[in-house]
């Protein structure tokens, strides 16, 4: 029997196993076409993103169909402001970042068990668990991105100098906290609640990203850098 885990809390918990999902079905991209008179078809503006996609599970409860999917409902209700790692059994490696988009809808029931369906907003990303090890980089060497993808690191930079990851440089000044965060995805730079944009310099003003393929990264100056790389596939 299938289940999900959602928030580090499996479904069996609820009695409640996957009877079918689409878990395995991969998001659209945002494309915006554009008709020009006098042109056949249409232009096809890529806005460079992929929308979200909606995931579906349909389940059942084996037992105690009132009390489990109240308790069901009243934990998936409380993750439904912003977006938890959700995962299937069947795909261990791979997880999705969903927030519970509020459909609830049962289907058939008695007094003992039922078949419902529930519906989640997800990111479009299906993530790779191996991203999300942090590793240690030393500078000269390279990291591989076993995805057709960019990926959006986490870069935890230690000291200041300057970083190259590819074509891309990222330059710490000035400085003076343990460490800088330059998150690629929020497109931000921080030491824990602390804003740090001010001491970081990108190159093309672009966060860095970690291309398809071998990225060389060197650093100068710098002590000491850990990545997070984040890697994702549809």
């Amino acid at each position: 029997m299938n289940e999900f885990i959602y928030d580090g809390l499996p479904s069996s918990t609820f009695e409640a196993y996957i009877a079918s999902s689409n878990f395995l079905d991969g998001a659209s991209r945002d494309v915006s076409p554009v008709e020009i008179p006098g042109r056949n078809g249409n232009l096809n503006l890529d806005n460079r993103r992929f929308n979200n996609f909606v995931l579906v599970e349909n389940l059942y409860i084996r037992k105690d169909i009132l009390q489990n999917a109240n308790a069901l409902r009243q934990f998936l209700a409380a993750h439904s402001t912003t977006y938890y790692p959700i995962e299937e059994d069947f795909t261990p490696e791979i997880f999705r970042m969903a927030r519970y988009s509020g459909a609830f809808t049962v289907e058939t029931f008695d007094h003992v068990g039922g078949a419902f369906s529930i519906e989640f907003d997800c990111k479009p990303q299906r993530f790779l668990k191996s991203g999300t090890v942090t590793e240690e980089i030393t500078s000269g060497t390279s990291i591989t991105n076993p995805t057709a993808f960019q990926a959006q690191p986490l870069i935890r930079i230690y000291g200041n100098g300057v970083l190259t990851i590819g074509t891309q440089t990222v330059t710490v000044a000035n400085n003076t906290y343990a460490y800088v965060d330059v998150d690629s995805e929020i497109m931000d730079c921080f030491y824990g609640t602390t804003n740090l944009n001010s001491k970081v310099t990108l190159s093309g003003h672009e966060f860095p990203v970690l291309e398809p393929g071998s990225n060389a990264i060197t650093y100068t100056d710098i002590t000491k850098v850990e990545i997070t790389p984040r890697w994702w596939i549809l």
